[in-house]
């Protein structure tokens, strides 16, 4: 089960660094946005228009956690959507950071496998013939569409075996 605990996950250190950032960002003193952070919160700081663009422009956003990046990132990003529940970003940020780590996106459950099962075979020895089921959660597609699934599939293939960075290698 996802949890929408972003926020609850930001260390000290992320609020210390949005403060450091949003500081160097707008030109305001850092005991200044510190007192804001101490008075008002984090979402204070979270909520600072100058926070994303700094965590992006500054070298010393390189730093920043991956919960305080994506945070940040979809909190701005649902604000400049019209979305105010802070709430929904802290699903969506959940969503993204528990897919977002190692190979998760590909295998979200227990039991397919796992990160390493596929890792060293050909889509076209994993999924024949179009079929793209994995247990019980998938769809076999059917007809044309799978014949134009299985070539996608070849040709996706033949195109990672021949890069660099292929775990097909």
């Amino acid at each position: 089960m996802i949890l929408a605990d972003t926020r609850h996950r930001l260390t000290r250190d992320d609020a210390q660094l949005a403060a450091r950032l949003v500081a160097r960002e707008s030109g305001q003193d850092l005991t200044t946005i510190e007192g804001r952070l101490s008075d008002e919160g984090i979402d204070a700081i979270l909520d600072d228009p100058a926070l994303p663009g700094a965590l992006l422009r500054h070298p010393q956003g390189a730093h920043a956690s991956f919960a305080l990046f994506a945070y940040v990132m979809v909190r701005h990003a649902l604000r400049q959507a019209g979305e105010s529940d802070r709430g929904l970003a802290d699903y969506v940020s959940a969503i993204l950071l528990h897919f977002g780590l190692r190979d998760r996106a590909y295998f979200p459950a227990r039991g397919d496998g796992g990160p390493r099962a596929n890792r060293r075979r050909p889509a076209r020895e994993v999924f024949p013939d179009g079929d793209l089921r994995q247990g019980h959660r998938g769809a076999k597609l059917s007809g044309a569409k799978s014949r134009h699934s299985a070539a996608a599939i070849a040709s996706a293939d033949s195109t990672l075996a021949n890069a660099p960075f292929s775990a097909a290698r």
